[in-house]
Parts: C-alpha cells; structure tokens; sequence
C-alpha cells in the first residue's frame, strides 16, 4: 500500500471522519496514516499540523488556486500502476 498525491486540493470534510495532530512532519503523518488501515488520507499544514481521514473523502475538489497536497491512500496493485 501507499499514497497518491493529489495537488491543491480543498481537503475533505472534517467533521466526524478525521483527526488532527500537530508537531508531527511530513513522514510521521504519512507513518501514522499507514499503520493504521481505516486511514484513508492525510495531509499536512504549515506549522506541522498533521491531519489524517477515516472512511468516504466527502467535498473533496481540486482547486486552481491554493488548497493543500492530500495523500490519498491506494492499494498497491492501482500503485503500482501508477509508477
């Protein structure tokens, strides 16, 4: 298993679904999301602010101007196709 990133996009919704966590970089939250396999995303803020989802990405859209990188977990078949 791994992570797509998807570039500038509006993050999902975070009500319910999602946990926050700060001083944690990039790698850590990616580490977070992958021991744990009802994580389906993360992304992470300035400041260190690691966000991960659990479950549907619900509003979800790329945007043309700012938003943030999100890391879309896939299983390592469809990563492999990508690589």
């Amino acid at each position: 298993e791994g992570f797509v990133k998807v570039a500038r996009v509006k993050v999902p919704d975070t009500s319910g679904a999602a946990h926050s966590e700060i001083n944690l970089s990039m790698e850590a939250s990616e580490g977070k999301c992958l021991r744990n396999c009802s994580c389906s995303a993360y992304t992470s803020e300035g400041g260190g602010i690691c966000i991960t989802w659990y479950g549907n990405l619900t509003d979800t859209r790329v945007l043309s101007n700012g938003g943030l990188d999100l890391y879309v977990r896939v299983d390592a078949v469809e990563l492999g196709m990508l690589n």
